[in-house]
Formats: structure tokens, C-alpha cells, sequence
């Protein structure tokens, strides 16, 4: 399965595309910037490197998915409880 995960819980956040159990590339964000600032560019750098595009993505992980799921502007977003 191809999996995004997204890391936005601390200061020195991240993102990281995995195929299985295979870490494919990984992007640790800057901490002097915020996240907004950085984090769709990571993915997009993440994406390309890796030769995928959005449509390659079979899942989405996120450090605080209860979060992520009340996020305004976030439509359509649905959460499983481990």
C-alpha cells in the first residue's frame, strides 16, 4: 500500500511516502518556518522524487488524525479509530 504520512504534532515535523513496509523518501521540515509554510512543498518534492503523483497515494497517515478530521476546509475527510 502506498501511504503518505504526515507529521505536524511538534516543532520539527515531517513527511514521508512508504510502498509496504519500504520507506520510499522522507522530508523532516525546517522548524524555524511553520508547517503551512513548508509542508505542501514537501509533499509535492516527496511525490516527484518518487515518480508518483496523488493518484498513486492509497492512503493518507497523520500523527493526530481526531485533529485532522475536524480541520476547517477539510471536506469529505473520514477517520479510522485504531
Amino acid at each position: 500500500m502506498r501511504v503518505l504520512a504526515v507529521e505536524t504534532s511538534t516543532l520539527a515535523g515531517g513527511a514521508a511516502l512508504l510502498d509496504g513496509g519500504l520507506v520510499v523518501g522522507e522530508y523532516t521540515l525546517d522548524i524555524s518556518l511553520t508547517h503551512s509554510e513548508r509542508l505542501m512543498g514537501a509533499i509535492d518534492r516527496l511525490l516527484t522524487d518518487a515518480g508518483w503523483t496523488v493518484r498513486d497515494l492509497e492512503g493518507l497517515a497523520v500523527s493526530n488524525a481526531a485533529a485532522f478530521c475536524r480541520a476547517p476546509g477539510v471536506p469529505g475527510t473520514r477517520c479510522a479509530q485504531a
